[in-house]
């Protein structure tokens, strides 16, 4: 007879999903808070193997990982910790006890990828649809580097209006300093696809064409196509043809655009 559920590299599988050894989870749910960087490495080390089961990882990791700034490898200095990290190490903890179970997903069910961003991190959670309630998949998160956060800075200020790309160094460097900060927002107020759109940064004026008069009736005809129209006796095409010399303009109806019936037609 089959197993129900299988033990496997430190997660459990069962038949609805998978998710973290109950004992793997209660080792670091019983982990004494760290004393040194080195532990406090060994740690999220430990909480990360299974970072694909906890929401918002990153967010909640956040104050723990700034104890890491500047640190060496296998860094034994002493951690200071804050009221504010040991509530992070304490919730670090505790999401993983309420880690979701993740379903296995199952072709032809409705997906559902669910993603949110803060001033330092982004996160996002894949689901499926089953019967008739939203089940997790995978959870993703990661914390924002500093040009990142730059960059998320400037997409809230300048993606509120779109202004142009010297109204949104001026509104950016009155609220925030940081080094080529000017050369960093021109750049990404010229790569803004919205404003690419919308808007005209130079005007260029074209050299006006120069053709040749054509000397005999058509020995030059422009022709276009129009459609599709509401039909007529079963057309919904037109193909005109004007020719240069005398400028005499014809219509022709057709049923597609095809090059085979717009060749005969003309």
């Amino acid at each position: 007879m089959g197993a129900d559920q299988v033990e496997y590299l430190g997660f459990l599988i069962t038949a609805e999903g998978s998710r973290p050894l109950p004992e793997k989870a209660q080792a670091i749910l019983n982990y004494k808070l760290p004393e040194t960087i080195h532990d406090l490495r060994t740690f999220l080390g430990m909480i990360n193997f299974y970072r694909r089961y906890l929401k918002d990882a990153a967010k909640t990791q956040a104050p723990l990982h700034e104890l890491l700034k500047g640190a060496k490898k296998k860094d034994r200095r002493k951690v200071h910790w804050t009221d504010d990290t040991r509530r992070s190490f304490e919730k670090c903890k505790t999401g993983l006890a309420e880690a979701a179970l993740l379903s296995f997903p199952k072709s032809g069910l409705p997906l559902s990828l669910c993603t949110d961003a803060s001033d330092f991190a982004v996160g996002a959670v894949l689901q499926q649809l089953e019967n008739e309630g939203w089940k997790p998949i995978a959870f993703y998160s990661k914390k924002l580097n500093e040009t990142q956060t730059r960059f998320q800075i400037f997409q809230l200020i300048h993606g509120l209006a779109h202004p142009g790309i010297k109204s949104t160094v001026k509104l950016m460097t009155e609220k925030y300093v940081w080094s080529d900060i000017k050369k960093q927002v021109r750049e990404w107020a010229k790569a803004c696809i919205r404003c690419q759109k919308c808007k005209v940064s130079r005007h260029t004026k074209s050299k006006l064409g120069e053709f040749e008069q054509p000397d005999e009736r058509f020995s030059v005809v422009h022709i276009d196509l129009i459609g599709k129209l509401p039909p007529s006796e079963g057309m919904q095409y037109c193909l005109t043809c004007i020719d240069r010399f005398s400028c005499w303009m014809e219509a022709i109806p057709i049923l597609e655009i095809t090059a085979e019936i717009v060749g005969r037609a003309f």
